[in-house]
C-alpha cells in the first residue's frame, strides 16, 4: 500500500510538471503569435505594395528602353553621317583624280604632237605618272633626233663631195693619203651611226626608256600607244627606217666608188696631171677608164 501511495505521489508530481510545461509552451506560442501578429499589423497591405512596385518597375523599364533607343538612334545617325562623309570624300577624290587624268592626257597629247613636229620642250607639262611617260618619250626622241641630226650631217658633208675636185687632186694627189683616210673614217662613222639609229627604232630600245619606271600597265600601254599601233610617231619612225636603209646603201656605194677612183688615180699617177684647172691624161685608155668611173659614180 505504501508503494502504491509513493507511485501515485510520483505520478502526480510528473503530471504537475507536464502541465506546467504545457502552460509554458502555450504561453510561448501565444507570445509568438502575438509578436507575429504585431509585425503583420505594422506592414502595408500586400495588394497596394505590389501595384506600386509594378508601376515603378514599368516606369524604370520604360525610361531604360527610351535611353537605349536614344543611344541606338544616335549611333545609327553617326554611322549614317560617317558613311555619307566617306562617300562624299571618295566621290571628291574620284572626281579630282578623273579630272586630273583627263587634264594630264590632254596635255600629254599636245606635247607628243609637238614632239612629232620636232618642237621638244624641256619643260614637263604633266604631273604624276603622266609626267614619267612624258619624260620618257621626250628623252627617247631627243636621243633619236641627236643621232638623226648627226646622220644627216654626215650625208651632207661637203668635203666628201669635193674629194674628186680639181683643187683636191692638185692639193692631195697623186697619193691622196688624207682624202682616203677621211673617206674611210667617214664611212665607219656613218655606218656606226646608222646602226645606232636602226637599233633605236626597234621595240626593245623604245621600251627600255619606260620599263624601269615601276609604272602600272595603264601607263605602260599609254606609252606604247604613242610609238606603236599606227600612231603618228610610229609612222615617222617607220618612214625614217626605210630612208636610213636606202641611204646606207647609197652612202656606202659613194664611199667605195670615191675610194676606187682615188686609188685609180694613184695607180695611174704618171698618166695625169692638173693643168688649166683640169685633170688631163696622156693616155686615151686611162682617160676613158677615168670617165667610166665618174659616170658610175654620178649614176648612183
Amino acid at each position: 500500500m505504501a508503494e502504491k501511495e509513493v507511485k501515485k505521489s510520483t505520478t502526480k508530481k510528473e503530471n504537475t510538471k507536464e502541465n506546467e510545461k504545457e502552460v509554458k509552451d502555450s504561453s510561448y506560442k501565444v507570445v509568438g503569435k502575438t509578436k507575429s501578429t504585431s509585425k503583420k499589423s505594422e506592414s502595408k497591405p500586400i495588394g497596394k505594395v505590389t501595384i506600386e512596385e509594378k508601376a515603378q518597375k514599368q516606369i524604370s523599364q520604360s525610361k531604360n528602353e527610351h535611353k537605349k533607343e536614344e543611344k541606338k538612334n544616335k549611333k545609327t545617325s553617326m554611322i549614317i553621317i560617317s558613311v555619307i562623309v566617306a562617300i562624299a570624300i571618295i566621290v571628291t577624290i574620284v572626281v579630282a583624280l578623273s579630272g586630273s587624268k583627263i587634264s594630264n592626257k590632254i596635255k600629254l597629247d599636245k606635247e607628243i604632237k609637238n614632239v612629232f613636229e620636232g618642237n621638244i620642250s624641256d619643260e614637263i607639262k604633266t604631273t604624276g605618272d603622266y609626267a614619267v611617260v612624258e619624260s620618257a618619250i621626250k628623252e627617247y626622241h631627243k636621243q633619236f633626233l641627236d643621232s638623226q641630226n648627226k646622220f644627216m650631217d654626215i650625208i651632207a658633208d661637203e668635203k666628201i663631195q669635193d674629194m674628186l675636185s680639181v683643187q683636191n687632186c692638185e692639193e692631195d694627189g697623186p697619193e691622196f693619203t688624207k682624202s682616203k683616210e677621211y673617206i674611210q673614217n667617214s664611212k665607219k662613222e656613218f655606218n656606226d651611226l646608222t646602226d645606232t639609229l636602226v637599233n633605236l627604232l626597234n621595240e626593245q630600245a623604245i621600251m627600255s626608256k619606260i620599263e624601269d619606271k615601276n609604272l602600272s600597265d595603264y601607263y605602260i600601254n599609254l606609252y606604247k600607244s604613242y610609238f606603236f599601233a599606227g600612231s603618228n610617231l610610229a609612222q615617222v619612225y617607220e618612214s625614217v627606217y626605210t630612208e636610213i636603209d636606202a641611204t646606207k646603201s647609197l652612202m656606202n656605194s659613194l664611199y667605195d666608188n670615191e675610194l676606187k677612183i682615188l686609188n685609180f688615180l694613184t695607180e695611174n699617177k704618171n698618166h695625169w696631171k692638173v693643168e688649166n684647172s683640169q685633170v688631163k691624161f696622156d693616155s686615151p685608155s686611162v682617160s676613158a677608164q677615168y670617165k667610166t668611173l665618174l659616170v658610175q659614180l654620178s649614176a648612183q
